[in-house]
């Protein structure tokens, strides 16, 4: 969606909110408010500081849900009933499914004139089914990283996989609790299940398939209670990876990955360009930027010094693409050095415990993911990000608002 519709989108439902709940205003739920707006609120103070002023401004534009949306829906105490829930879990679910066929249907349409996929005069069928066996690298730079007519839709691989992550968890969670005994709807949400998980895997981003091979198989464990069945499932769990491990062995895209990832756990502060899309250069030249341990740079003023080092260093890929920190967590501490870091900490910190209090078995796995993709993308920097954090989360802690009040 837009960058435009999703900020008149969120004003106006949080427009009707207050309307609406205006006589329901309490300040019960600031505890929570405060939690997960505080880092943001700092944010907007070290504007004062930052030497981009206009930089940081838009960046704080960008962010402004990760404010209004908990201020919002918790000082107003909006209530979700769990027949609500599971309707917007639903939909979630029905739109990360169309959104994946339309790319689908985008790559075939992008890919059909070379002749080098072997795609030019074999059936719309055939195309559609040949694109999950094409290197996603090469689909990204044919269908996606193109200047001509690119997809309507925004796509980043590390995005959309952490959305389909979210919808899937929610299709386990239906499978188990919905004590439906229909066949069809139960097949329906297997076959969606293994659909978001292939298509995880053929993306390929590291952090989302990492999850997904922690976070399916540890709910699948918490959700079955038979020994046998468990045993089972382990089992199947083990064959599979197996088999997916055979076949991505010959897989030069995934080989590359995986040689790189393993380059950057090995020294992630070397300066080289290919290591994860230059990566250790990026955490090379963080470390080396940042001049005030405390406070930061300010908003705003990040890219600017991180280019500054690029160019010192003879990093072109960063300097021409002006690369991000491409760490959330690291984005911050050199945004707002320590304090800013330590209230984003704090924020993540008071939401695993609620989490693990009520037990919310999703909740947990959303976080886990979160977590995982800020360490590899600035999550909370594009709009995409903040409003899924920010309305999820909020979604979430209003769901365990018993666990929350005492």
């Amino acid at each position: 969606m837009p960058y435009g519709v999703m900020s008149i989108s969120i004003i106006l439902l949080s427009l009707g909110i207050v309307i609406i709940n205006w006589y329901k205003f309490s300040l019960d739920n600031i505890k929570p408010v405060l939690f997960n707006t505080g880092f943001f609120m700092f944010m907007c103070l070290s504007l004062f500081y930052s030497s981009e002023k206009n930089e940081g401004i838009n960046e704080l534009q960008k962010g402004l849900s990760i404010l209004i949306i908990p201020l919002v829906f918790l000082l107003f105490n909006f209530k979700i009933n769990k027949k609500t829930f599971s309707k917007l879990k639903t939909i979630f679910v029905i739109s990360n499914f169309v959104y994946v066929v339309y790319m689908y249907h985008v790559f075939v349409q992008k890919l059909s004139p070379y002749k080098v996929f072997g795609l030019r005069h074999e059936s719309y069928v055939y195309k559609y089914f040949k694109m999950f066996f094409i290197e996603f690298d090469q689909i990204l730079n044919k269908a996606v990283h193109v200047a001509y007519k690119p997809p309507i839709f925004f796509f980043h691989k590390g995005y959309s996989s952490m959305f389909l992550l979210l919808a899937t968890f929610f299709l386990i969670d239906s499978l188990f609790k919905n004590k439906t005994k229909l066949v069809l709807l139960i097949s329906i949400k297997i076959v969606l299940i293994l659909f978001f998980c292939v298509v995880i895997i053929h993306w390929f981003s590291i952090p989302n398939v990492i999850a997904l091979f922690v976070l399916v198989p540890l709910m699948l464990f918490y959700y079955i209670k038979s020994i046998k069945l468990k045993l089972a499932i382990f089992s199947l769990i083990i064959l599979s990876t197996s088999v997916l491990a055979f076949k991505l062995s010959n897989n030069k895209s995934v080989i590359n990955n995986l040689n790189q990832l393993k380059d950057y756990a090995a020294s992630p502060f070397k300066i080289r360009e290919n290591s994860l899309a230059g990566r250790s250069t990026i955490n090379y030249c963080s470390v080396k930027s940042i001049d005030n341990h405390f406070i930061g740079f300010g908003v705003g003023s990040v890219k600017k010094n991180l280019i500054t080092c690029y160019q010192e260093e003879n990093f072109t890929t960063g300097f021409k693409n002006k690369l991000n920190s491409h760490n959330y967590f690291l984005h911050l501490y050199l945004t707002g050095g320590i304090i800013l870091l330590v209230l984003f900490l704090s924020s993540l910190t008071y939401n695993f415990t609620i989490a693990f209090k009520s037990m919310d078995i999703i909740y947990i796995c959303f976080l886990f993911t979160f977590c995982l993709n800020a360490l590899t993308e600035n999550t909370l920097f594009r709009i995409h990000g903040v409003v899924y954090f920010s309305l999820f989360n909020t979604l979430f802690l209003i769901k365990n608002k018993n666990i929350i009040t005492k």
